[in-house]
């Protein structure tokens, strides 16, 4: 990978692991991320919300599950897993 690989922005590097076979879709990966993220948010007086946003990531796991063996199978093939 370029020297300029480090400071691209974060889309730029999602879409050129998308390109290489990293992850198996950029967009895919943004929606898990946004999932991830909302649950960093505290709504401790509003429970239906934490709610909602668990169920949402539990239901995203799927989807996360299949990204990871992505990830490890193409790590794999590069040789930096055993």
């Amino acid at each position: 990978m370029s020297g300029a690989w480090p400071e691209a922005p974060f889309a730029q590097k999602l879409q050129r692991l998308e390109r290489l076979g990293g992850i198996p879709s950029a967009a895919s990966w943004r929606v898990l991320r946004e999932a991830r993220n909302s649950l960093a948010h505290e709504y401790p007086e509003h429970p239906e919300i934490q709610a909602a946003l668990w169920t949402a990531f539990v239901a995203a796991t799927r989807d996360l599950l299949g990204v990871w063996a992505h990830v490890k199978a193409f790590a794999s093939q590069l040789g930096d897993t055993p």
